[in-house]
């Protein structure tokens, strides 16, 4: 039940959080953005795949399918993944 709960967010935030507060003098908004990509990119090997993944594409049809003409239509992002 992954997608229930913000519990992923906030601990990959929280490690992220943990990981920068160490850094004692910033040079800038590009070091600062450096920072957090590189705590995220630490943390993203902690993740675990959300179940029925695969069936994302499917559901992201549905939804477009779904929504009536002239209301705006969420955009399908999809990437390979395997």
């Amino acid at each position: 039940m992954t997608l229930f709960s913000t519990n992923p967010i906030e601990s990959a935030l929280s490690v992220v959080e943990e990981k920068c507060g160490r850094v004692k003098k910033w040079q800038g908004g590009d070091m600062k953005l450096r920072w957090v990509a590189s705590g995220l990119l630490f943390v993203e090997g902690r993740f675990r795949r959300v179940k029925g993944y695969r069936e994302i594409p499917q559901l992201m049809a549905a939804i477009q399918a779904a929504t009536p003409p002239g209301q705006s239509r969420p955009v399908a992002v999809a990437k390979k993944v395997g």
